[in-house]
């Protein structure tokens, strides 16, 4: 879980938005991988092609 503690040392980092560190945090405490964010992420388009 390298990655997730990269977030936690840099949530400081102006570079980084602090939404998202937080929304990464929450994910690790639930048993999110990075990875399936990343899925997620990469299934979802904006405005979502939702059923009628």
């Amino acid at each position: 879980m390298q990655g997730f503690r990269q977030l936690e040392q840099h949530e400081h980092d102006t570079r980084l938005d602090p939404n998202w560190i937080h929304l990464m945090i929450a994910a690790k405490e639930i048993g999110i991988s990075i990875e399936e964010v990343r899925q997620f992420l990469q299934e979802c388009t904006p405005g979502g092609d939702e059923p009628d």
